[in-house]
């Protein structure tokens, strides 16, 4: 398990957010950066980053394998925007 400092979230969903990462990028990344992420946060931290995980979890750029509540692209990106805010980023 690797740590993680948060301005490593911070820059990834900043780059989302900003466009200048696809959905699926921002998904697998993410994903993958939560997963492997061993560091020991405050609970206010983490309950937003495992918030957006939650969010990145129910996301499906197609329409047709979307759940009633999953999110598109652009409810992804409003959810880690709201993150970024929370986090003062």
């Amino acid at each position: 398990m690797k740590p993680h400092i948060l301005s490593e979230y911070a820059e990834l969903i900043k780059m989302f957010v900003n466009r200048n990462l696809s959905a699926k990028d921002f998904e697998q990344r993410y994903l993958r950066m939560f997963k492997e992420d061993s560091t020991i946060r405050p609970e206010r931290e983490y309950e937003v980053l495992n918030r957006l995980f939650s969010d990145v979890d129910v996301f499906s750029a197609d329409p047709a394998l979307r759940s009633k509540d999953g999110l598109d692209e652009e409810q992804l990106r409003s959810s880690a925007e709201s993150a970024l805010v929370l986090l003062g980023s």
